[in-house]
């Protein structure tokens, strides 16, 4: 991807610390910024002395949802940036995390961290690992974490602090985006409030009254919580990023020294790619006639094709893919950054800030940041609507005294909201005291201890469930094998029936009796033919192994192959080492007629299609099944849809789905 040369490159300017990193299997090789972040506690003055004088967390245990990836995501950096804080603080950090190991854990390796892959639904396996680490704090990177590990980490390790990081309220962003798609302004969603009707908000509340501590980012979500919807306020902190001490601005680029503006965020973001097409579409042209000058730079990790097709240079707007440091924000004039939806608070806008760049935003962009009108804040935040926004990015791009004034507020915001040294005491502080007061805070917690009651444990029911029919699988299969009958059933009784049996009752209400043995039953009949299959497939040897690989590093592998599918699956894999889809076998597939179908789909007219364990921002549907991001999947859908005819003709015959 071609690279504007743009601005001016002060030498001697203080680059964030960068580490390359080679190309991983079926992946990409990527810059990872190192920063940091942590959290300001509302504790009072003497539990604050009180904690000053207990002992700190020994052991500390992140569990994640994927290895952090520091250079794609703020959620990548804030978690990193957690186990940077409490590593200073002088605790032993682990990290376990499902995904298989790739650069970013090598990278937490080289950073002396433990590092554990602990598969979803293996108790036996966890136990292990927790036995070793022996917890005094664990950290869930998110509320679907603590919905697939809290349960274990209460039982087997009780005396364990659990906390969590929501990163953002997943429930606020989600009820903002439902109002910004059904019509909404941007004046709705900051006033919208989820109600009980979201299950979101039932999920995300639940787990936070599960946990000992909830770390928030944003001072609004933290009145929410505990004003709206009740949460002690002893259980949820003010966690915001933390930024070591910039340069003097005085030695940053000035403002003729500067030129175009610059936005920057992962397009997996659902917020960001909305961003950028508002900006696109509705927006720019009008900037842009006003400043003829000015150029639009759009930086963001793994771009799909429908924000490459916004990359147009007559229109001067340039979609610039992965940022190849955040250095490039000393070269520009302006973060013109449109939001109209999101949550917490926008690492980019104190990443601008850090570098010396006012900022361009709406009132949620600026949500969480001391927004109170012109002169409050580092750049413009309190547009609603695309008129606001296009006249306040000519103004600052202009005026030269308002661009001043606003670099020096948002550099003396930077030290006051974002202080690496003091906010990261306050969270070893609010941490500290939280392990204190656990047992007298938890004996006080009628609603967490409700929460944990066995009528309310649906979500542990569901993995106990998982890993009890997944074990009886693998016991079938190696039995059926070693009587020569691969695949066949071991016992008259079927895995459904011992499985259930095997769940407390409260539990089995979730569960689709007649969807649950047709899926065993499938399993069963093709897990132990799927070795025959790949010898007899006729494909070449690199992927027949390609595809072995993928069966031995997933568990769940049973059932998802068919002899049909292989060509399907073996070119799908050659666009994945082209780089050119997301996700990896096993994690994108479609439910349609009779297969299960891993890695992509080509939709047609006919078809319904639904992502499954996909992308690293996944949720779950009520029946338990998990979807990844809309736009993660669109960009698969995007990739298929743009095939030449041949290749569709092939994908079409070799995938079995009936109409």
């Amino acid at each position: 991807m071609q690279q504007l040369k743009i601005g001016f490159r002060g030498r001697g300017l203080p680059r964030r610390e960068i580490i390359h990193q080679s190309s991983q299997r079926f992946g990409r090789s990527s810059p990872s910024f190192k920063r940091s972040c942590t959290c300001a506690s509302t504790s009072t003055d003497a539990s604050r002395e009180h904690a000053a004088t207990s002992d700190l967390p020994r052991s500390v245990l992140v569990i994640g949802k994927v290895w952090p990836e520091r250079s794609s995501s703020a959620a990548g950096v804030r978690t990193a940036d957690l186990v940077s804080a409490f590593q200073r603080g002088g605790a032993k950090v682990s990290y376990a995390c499902a995904a298989r190991t790739n650069t970013y854990s090598d990278q937490l390796r080289d950073a002396a961290v433990s590092v554990y892959t602990c598969p979803m639904n293996r108790q036996q396996a966890f136990a292990a690992m927790l036995k070793e680490v022996d917890p005094d704090v664990c950290i869930f990177d998110r509320f679907t974490t603590e919905e697939q590990f809290g349960f274990m980490v209460k039982q087997l390790s009780p005396r364990t602090l659990r906390v969590l990081d929501t990163q953002d309220l997943h429930c606020l962003r989600d009820a903002r985006q439902q109002l910004i798609k059904d019509g909404g302004s941007i004046t709705d969603a900051m006033e919208v409030v989820p109600d009980t009707s979201s299950t979101m908000l039932l999920r995300e509340l639940a787990a936070i009254f599960r946990s000992d501590l909830s770390l928030v980012v944003s001072p609004y979500e933290q009145q929410l919580l505990v004003h709206q919807y009740h949460v002690p306020s002893t259980k949820v902190a003010l966690s915001r990023w933390y930024y070591p001490e910039p340069i003097p601005l005085e030695e940053c680029p000035s403002f003729h020294q500067r030129r175009h503006f610059v936005t920057i965020g992962n397009f997996r973001h659902a917020p960001n790619m909305d961003s950028v097409e508002w900006l696109a579409q509705e927006v720019w042209d009008k900037v842009a006639v006003e400043l003829p000058e000015a150029e639009m730079h759009i930086y963001g990790a793994y771009p799909p094709k429908r924000a490459m097709q916004l990359h147009n240079p007559k229109r001067r707007l340039h979609v610039l893919g992965r940022a190849p440091s955040l250095d490039l924000l000393y070269d520009h004039r302006v973060l013109f950054s449109p939001l109209r939806y999101g949550a917490g608070v926008k690492g980019k806008v104190v990443d601008a800030w850090w570098h010396g760049l006012p900022v361009v935003t709406t009132l949620i962009g600026s949500e969480g940041m001391e927004w109170a009108g012109e002169g409050s804040w580092g750049g413009l935040g309190g547009a609603v609507d695309s008129s606001t926004v296009v006249s306040d990015a000519v103004r600052m791009y202009r005026d030269e005294q308002l661009w001043e004034a606003s670099q020096l507020r948002g550099r003396e915001l930077t030290g006051e909201l974002f202080a690496r040294t003091r906010n990261e005491r306050e969270l070893l502080a609010v941490v500290d005291e939280a392990l204190a007061l656990r047992e007298e805070r938890r004996g006080e917690d009628a609603q967490g201890c409700m929460l944990w009651h066995h009528s309310n444990r649906s979500t542990e029911f569901f993995s106990r469930w998982v890993e009890l029919k997944e074990s009886l699988i693998e016991k079938d299969i190696v039995d059926a094998a070693a009587a020569g009958e691969a695949g066949a059933p071991s016992s008259t009784e079927s895995p459904l029936q011992a499985v259930t049996a095997a769940v407390p009752k409260e539990g089995r209400r979730a569960l689709s009796a007649g969807a649950r043995a047709t899926e065993v039953q499938r399993e069963q009949q093709q897990a132990g033919a799927f070795a025959a299959l790949l010898s007899a497939s006729g494909l070449p040897a690199s992927q027949v192994q390609a595809l072995q690989e993928y069966a031995e590093n997933i568990h769940q592998v049973a059932g998802f192959f068919e002899a049909a599918l292989l060509p399907l699956y073996a070119h799908v894999h050659a666009l994945q080492l082209a780089d050119e889809i997301r996700g990896n076998v096993g994690e994108i597939g479609v439910y349609r007629g009779r297969s299960f179908i891993p890695l992509c789909l080509l939709l047609t007219e006919t078809e319904v299609a639904v992502a499954i364990d996909c992308f690293e921002n996944q949720e779950a549907n009520p029946d338990g099944s998990g979807v990844g991001v809309r736009a993660e999947f669109d960009v698969n859908v995007d990739r298929f849809a743009s095939l030449p005819p041949e290749s569709l003709r092939v994908l079409q015959g070799t995938c079995p789905l009936s109409g």
